[in-house]
């Protein structure tokens, strides 16, 4: 043990020395020494052995190495287990690329080339992860990365990045015409499609479709009609003439495309989007409504258009949601109101 202690001792003062004289990394220092230490006491107990170790005891090599003859296989044994360690952790950082980060480019806006070329330069390696239509941008770009510009990543990282399609993607116009308003919605959707326009006429029954069309051409049940991923079809809609006018649904909160299919649940069209600042095609789906008009609860024709107002701002977002809850209690009471009125002018 004591043998075992002093070899630690020389080779950890040796190794500090010299990493901190010629600036090699200590791991590199410790391993080179203890090769260094087992070759000398192996070539010299083969050529000289124990005698000639003892003759030479006055000199410093061989008073050396005369104290650690009789530790000798110890010796051998620790400086094997330093390089074995060595060699351990050279291994595990050239697998892990221990210590090579990258700091990931922008790559919004370049072609995939482009990006390759770039992530090549600071070895990153990219990946085509999922692609979307966004007609304000060229085909091909990439919209979208994974993980964001600036983050610290090893060496070798995939990026996944998310590009923008050519072309939308063509889907098949399923037929909905004498299918309730909230079944056909569904059946489109499914499809892959939302409703461009409510339009209501007379007829026994309320919110049942009575006619389909696409691209201004009928749709019936025999037809092959395909149409771009994401647009819409317009329904012609039944309308009872004792119809009551429906209430418009609390918009704020909700999401563009969130707000549109409670609209059209409820018999309402979407108006006007208006978005608000730093809001744009790619990150339009994280904006939420603030503001509709006409205001939540209130009654309103059916196919009536309503208007919202998209923010990513929190904090105008909270006082969305206290005018519309406001809106909301302003149009229960004048209901109730109304109802009061009503049931009094029966009694007299």
């Amino acid at each position: 043990m004591v043998y075992l202690v002093l070899i630690y001792a020389l080779i950890y003062t040796l190794g500090e020395f010299v990493s901190r004289r010629i600036g090699l990394p200590h791991s590199v220092t410790f391993a080179g020494l203890a090769v260094f230490l087992a070759a000398a006491l192996i070539l010299y107990r083969r050529r000289y052995g124990l005698g000639a170790c003892r003759r030479g005891r006055k000199r410093w090599p061989g008073l050396l190495l005369l104290l650690l003859w009789p530790a000798g296989d110890l010796v051998l044994a620790a400086c094997a287990i330093i390089v074995f360690v060595f060699v351990v952790n050279l291994l595990l950082n050239l697998f892990t690329r221990h210590g090579q980060v990258r700091v990931v480019p922008d790559f919004s806006h370049m072609t995939v080339e482009e990006a390759a070329h770039a992530g090549k330069k600071a070895s990153l390696k990219i990946e085509i992860n999922d692609s979307l239509y966004v007609p304000a941008y060229p085909g091909g770009v990439i919209l979208e990365q994974t993980p964001a510009p600036g983050e610290k990543v090893k060496s070798g990282r995939h990026i996944f990045v998310t590009i923008n399609s050519f072309r939308q993607k063509m889907v098949d116009v399923p037929y909905v015409t004498g299918f309730s308003l909230r079944q056909a919605k569904n059946n489109l959707d499914i499809a892959g499609l939302g409703i461009k326009e409510l339009i209501y006429r007379d007829d026994i029954a309320t919110n049942y479709v009575l006619e389909e069309r696409c691209g201004g051409k009928v749709v019936g049940p025999s037809s092959r009609m395909q149409a771009e991923i994401g647009s819409g079809v317009t329904l012609i809609v039944g309308r009872a003439p004792d119809a009551a006018a429906p209430q418009v649904p609390k918009l704020v909160g909700f999401s563009a495309r969130e707000a549109k299919n409670r609209l059209w649940e409820a018999g309402f069209n979407i108006g006007k989007i208006t978005t608000g600042d730093g809001i744009d095609a790619l990150n339009e789906h994280e904006a939420k409504v603030y503001k509709q008009s006409p205001a939540t609860g209130s009654r309103q024709a059916l196919g009536t258009q309503v208007r919202i107002w998209l923010t990513l701002d929190e904090e105008q977002l909270a006082k969305g949601h206290k005018q519309s809850d406001r809106d909301a209690r302003a149009a229960a009471k004048a209901l109730a109101d109304s109802l009061e009125e009503a049931a009094f002018n029966n009694a007299e």
